[in-house]
């Protein structure tokens, strides 16, 4: 992969829970190994309660108070849609490199998060030395018997917007959320011509992202790049549908996120 680091910065363009926030650790390691002083910016967070978010946005990327190279993640819906539909992008793309951060498995994707926070609740994250064989089954048989119903299911922003009432409305409403980013950021991807990952492709491998997209880097480099694959929750089951009730499976299947 080949970058211009003239630019500004670099923006991974993603969308919630598809590893963009590893990618930006590893995008920073990388810049360290070839000297390209930078300032990590972390996820841009913006809040739709008033205009005052527009503002957040252009203070972020076009009215920065210092010229040094920045790295960000842009996965929010909010910031997405505002720029683009604004015409801001074009001028985005002019000022930065940025890079598509694909997931192919979106049913994972979205799925991921309410599945994590009752790995949390079951007390088995704080510390991966619990991650037995052994736990890690009682785990998957106490979810199977008693699956995550799909009010749990998230977007991984505020759901203060959705229909508090839990209904099927508001599952609906939220999956069609989800659809329309997805489009939209393959609309996006195509029309500026943007480089692409696919998180698949280095999911369980850290190696791919130095062979496939990086074959530069220094040893060092990529010690500390395999270093960030140490604690990878081993669900025995890598399908997340099968945590859900059947209300979920079947608004899924509805929905066609399978086939996104």
């Amino acid at each position: 992969m080949t970058l211009d680091y003239s630019k500004k910065g670099i923006i991974i363009l993603s969308h919630y829970r598809s590893g963009g926030t590893q990618l930006l650790s590893i995008l920073s390691m990388i810049l360290e190994d070839i000297n390209i002083e930078h300032h990590n910016c972390g996820e841009i967070e913006v809040q739709g309660d008033n205009l005052n978010f527009i503002d957040t946005i252009n203070s972020r990327f076009f009215n920065r108070p210092d010229d040094k190279f920045s790295i960000h993640l842009l996965n929010s819906p909010l910031s997405i849609n505002q720029l683009y539909y604004s015409g801001d992008f074009k001028k985005l793309n002019d000022q930065y490199e940025i890079i598509n951060l694909e997931r192919n498995d979106k049913i994972n994707s979205l799925l991921s998060l309410a599945l994590w926070e009752r790995f949390i609740s079951a007390g088995l994250f704080k510390d991966s030395t619990l991650w037995t064989s052994e736990s890690m089954l009682d785990f998957h048989t106490s979810l199977i018997q008693s699956p995550i119903p799909f009010t749990e299911i998230t977007l991984g922003m505020s759901d203060e917007v959705y229909d508090k009432s839990q209904t099927y409305r508001m599952l609906n409403d939220k999956l069609q959320s989800f659809n329309t980013l997805i489009c939209l950021l393959s609309k996006i991807k195509e029309e500026f011509s943007l480089s692409n990952i696919k998180y698949e492709d280095y999911e369980h491998d850290p190696s791919i992202i130095y062979k496939k997209y990086f074959p530069f880097l220094s040893k060092q480099c990529k010690l500390a790049i395999d270093s960030t694959y140490k604690n990878k929750i081993p669900y025995p089951s890598k399908n997340y549908i099968e945590y859900y009730d059947s209300q979920t499976a079947k608004a899924l299947k509805l929905w066609g996120i399978d086939r996104l």
